[in-house]
């Protein structure tokens, strides 16, 4: 008795596959696939609509020859929100260097899933190996952090306004002295110290300088 193998297809999978047939389309010069993959209202982030498709949107072939380009989908991510789903990073290798994209497609009432919008995310001028995609994106993570960091400082309603520094030289020893409130304005002083390199000897004279707002 033989068994009956059934195969479950996610619509993860099924988005991923019709990724894979677009740019396989577009590697092979087949243009009219490619112009099929597109949904009528598509649009990228440089402001190109269907209307106004270049080549670069239909192929990766000069006529019978193709460019030298490799694509990348092993770190791809597919979400699904109904008939919506977005699949990034798509990274493409060419002698220009590599571009990761992201992709949106929906789901149309032909029960056929088309790009609607396409955006580049990253680019880099030059090659880029595993090793070195793996550390720009851990500097790119360190940097979302830091931005992260910051932006919680900001909303810091007890975090000072203003940031003093002397105008010019050291203002030793690093900290505001003197704030007073007189005649109707606030004064802040430091210690500003003039630095002269003559005779390798480093002179100075201490002066109050005050800054008033």
């Amino acid at each position: 008795m033989s068994k009956l193998e059934v195969q479950i297809v996610t619509v993860e999978t099924e988005v991923f596959e019709v990724m894979q047939a677009h740019l396989s389309a577009r590697m092979n010069g087949d243009i009219e696939r490619v112009k099929a993959s597109y949904a009528e209202d598509w649009s990228d982030d440089k402001g190109y609509t269907k209307n106004s498709l270049k080549d670069w949107h239909l192929s990766y072939a000069i006529g019978n020859s193709k460019l030298d380009i490799s694509i990348d989908f092993r770190t791809v991510e597919v979400v699904v929100e109904g008939h919506n789903a977005y699949i990034s990073p798509i990274r493409i290798d060419t002698s220009k260097g590599r571009t990761s994209q992201k992709y949106h497609l929906r789901k149309d009432t032909d029960g056929v899933w088309r790009i609607v919008y396409t955006q580049v995310v990253d680019w880099e001028s030059g090659p880029m190996d595993d090793k070195t995609q793996a550390l720009k994106d851990e500097i790119d993570r360190t940097a979302m952090v830091v931005r992260s960091h910051r932006e919680k400082l900001l909303r810091d309603r007890w975090r000072p306004g203003y940031h003093f520094v002397a105008p010019e030289g050291v203002a030793m020893p690093f900290d505001p002295n003197g704030a007073i409130y007189w005649k109707g304005r606030y004064h802040l002083f430091y210690i500003f110290v003039m630095v002269h390199h003559k005779y390798f000897l480093h002179l100075y004279k201490l002066y109050p300088g005050p800054e008033k707002f």
